[in-house]
């Protein structure tokens, strides 16, 4: 079913306002790049998103060390997947019961998950501005530099500033 985009931009507030209220949403990144992954295998759409889903489900039953950060964040990971998306498998088959993303395409799920991380960016640096505000200024005279180097990761453009760990363990994945 394609949805305006009204629609999709209204899903991503409503799961941006609910992962900011459980304390967390570092964890996006890391659907998307599962979501890039699907996107680039040959299989049926349809199959992509019970993939996903079926990915996110494991992960949160297994080892959830995949998303790095500490107890809060996988705390709020298992809240998101299971209070939220409402994942669950029946009949070997894995589908939430959010009816916001039941019957989201993968594109679709791409789309509202890049506007879930601005989102709760933008909540987070808010935080952060206000937290700012009370402490004190920093040394003008100090100066922070950056370097920026070129991602040396060029062997494949999907594993590209993705967990290699991760892609591995997708690249095992067989598709049915």
């Amino acid at each position: 079913m394609i949805r305006d985009k009204r629609d999709l931009l209204t899903c991503a507030e409503n799961t941006s306002y609910y992962i900011n209220n459980i304390g967390g949403g570092s964890f996006i990144p890391f659907i998307l790049d599962i979501i890039d992954f699907l996107n680039n295998q040959d299989i049926d759409e349809e199959k992509k998103t019970e993939q996903l889903w079926e990915i996110l489900y494991n992960v949160k039953n297994s080892n959830i060390d995949v998303l790095g950060g500490g107890k809060a964040l996988k705390e709020s990971y298992i809240h998101f997947v299971d209070d939220f998306l409402k994942i669950s498998k029946v009949n070997n088959s894995y589908k939430t019961s959010n009816d916001n993303f039941a019957d989201l395409s993968i594109n679709e799920l791409y789309y509202v998950f890049a506007w879930v991380r601005r989102l709760t960016k933008d909540r987070e640096v808010s935080k952060r501005e206000k937290k700012s505000r009370h402490r004190a200024k920093p040394n003008a005279n100090v100066h922070k530099s950056k370097k920026y180097g070129k991602n040396k990761n060029t062997e494949n453009s999907i594993n590209k500033g993705f967990n290699s760990q991760l892609f591995d363990q997708l690249k095992d994945l067989k598709v049915d």
